[in-house]
């Protein structure tokens, strides 16, 4: 009976070390770690939306539009301007629910309504299935398309190609681009 108490002290001392291991690391890596998220989110931004050089986050000034239930999945609204200061367009950051979890990404859209970049952040989908969200050739499709028109899966009555065996993870960010599409055509015509 000694034994098993003198065990159990032990076990949990070692336990309480090692959490305090883990909340040091943790103190310690927390705002690298952040930092890392915002250059990220930096870089996608302008790889969703080229023609821009800098960004300006609007999601507050338009956080009454996001509240409503047809723009549940969109998280961030960023306008963007050329070196010249003109608008060249918008960054739409999104998460939307996909096979296993949330799909986060960015979709850049021009001026004129067209698609300019679709951008995965972050995705816990099937490996070599729904992760594919994230490859060139998937985001590719979206390039181009007008978001005055609805942007759906052939499936669904659209014209974008779901990946193989991976129509949710497909569906998600079809949905979240055609959310993205609503709002910008939202703010273009006033409200």
């Amino acid at each position: 009976m000694r034994d098993v108490i003198r065990y159990g002290l032990v076990l949990g001392l070692i336990c309480i070390v090692a959490a305090g291991i883990l909340a040091y690391v943790n103190e310690v890596t927390h705002s690298r770690i952040e930092a890392q998220k915002v250059i990220e989110e930096e870089r996608a931004l302008a790889s969703a939306l080229p023609d821009a050089a800098t960004f300006k986050d609007e999601t507050g000034a338009i956080s009454d539009l996001l509240a409503q239930p047809q723009f549940s999945l969109i998280k961030g609204f960023y306008e963007g301007y050329s070196t010249s200061d003109q608008r060249v367009g918008a960054a739409i950051k999104f998460s939307s629910p996909g096979y296993s979890g949330d799909i986060e990404g960015i979709v850049g859209i021009t001026n004129d309504g067209k698609i300019s970049g679709v951008v995965i952040l972050s995705q816990q989908e099937t490996p070599g299935l729904g992760a594919n969200v994230t490859t060139e050739g998937f985001r590719k499709r979206f390039l181009g398309k007008d978001v005055h028109s609805s942007i759906k899966l052939k499936k669904d009555g659209g014209d974008i190609d779901a990946l193989t065996g991976a129509t949710i993870s497909s569906r998600a960010v079809a949905r979240a681009v055609d959310a993205a599409g609503k709002l910008f055509g939202r703010l273009a015509a006033g409200r």
